[in-house]
């Protein structure tokens, strides 16, 4: 009896990590609001903000991708993106989707979790919509 009361007791002091971190997400669509691109049929845009290590994995639909985060709140800041550098020449586009998707992540500044449904907002009035898998 005691350890369940000890267990209840470290498990409801440990700060619950944000809905945003420690799950896979998967891009669906980016763009202007109101004007959202869908992402090219055949690529998986994914990002994984791992809270262990404040790190960023994931993938820009070609290339693997990682970086840091830090989030306060409401607000995200995504910095140190890389990739791995292999060409992809099909589906077409695919490197101009996965550089636009790194462009915006690169000046996230606010995220918000609904649901299943994760919005992140850039500095240069763009958002991305990713759903949770």
């Amino acid at each position: 009896m005691i350890s369940v009361i000890l267990l209840f007791a470290f498990t409801a002091c440990a700060p619950a990590a944000p809905p945003l971190e420690d799950r896979t997400w998967v891009l669906q669509s980016y763009g202007q609001p109101g004007n959202l691109k869908n992402i090219i049929s055949g690529t998986e845009i994914t990002a994984q903000f791992l809270s262990a290590e404040n790190r960023l994995a994931g993938s820009g639909g070609c290339n693997s991708c990682f970086g840091t985060y830090t989030i306060s709140g409401g607000k995200i800041t995504v910095s140190d993106i890389g990739a791995t550098k292999k060409f992809c020449g099909s589906p077409a586009g695919v490197m101009d989707q996965e550089q636009t998707y790194f462009n915006i992540l690169g000046k996230a500044q606010s995220y918000e979790v609904q649901e299943d449904t994760l919005t992140i907002k850039s500095s240069a009035g763009q958002e991305m919509l990713f759903r949770r898998k």
